[in-house]
């Protein structure tokens, strides 16, 4: 739907790109009827800056849909590297124990293990 929207709007641009200079140079070069203040050039560079105008525009159009794009890239990338470098700790079963239970105090080793790498240095203590 989209597209056939886009192709049917360019042949109608295209037409008109084509069609509208004929019809001014035609309408001019019989030079009777309506008289104008304008010439024929006046009214071809008319047409020609509103031309310009309606490519700046539809440039503007597809330059501001793709910051957009690379924004959401962007954000989503800057997500997944935070998500990736945020460093973080978990307690390894394996190597926590009790190792001393007395009557006021507890001996507990608790052994952590880095989950991303290069990020903590685990000391031993």
């Amino acid at each position: 739907m989209k597209r056939g929207i886009i192709v049917t709007f360019l042949i109608i641009f295209a037409v008109s790109v084509l069609a509208v200079p004929i019809f001014i140079n035609e309408s001019y070069k019989t030079n009777s009827g309506y008289i104008t203040l304008w010439k024929a050039k006046d009214l071809l560079s008319y047409f020609g800056a509103v031309i310009s105008a309606i490519g700046t525009i539809f440039i503007g159009i597809i330059a501001f849909k793709q910051n957009n794009r690379a924004n959401d890239i962007s954000d989503r990338l800057l997500k997944l590297q935070e998500v990736n470098s945020t460093p973080f700790l978990y307690i390894d079963i394996e190597k926590s124990k009790i190792q001393n239970f007395g009557k006021r105090t507890i001996d507990i080793l608790i052994g952590l293990r880095n989950g991303i790498n290069n990020v903590i240095k685990i000391v031993e203590r």
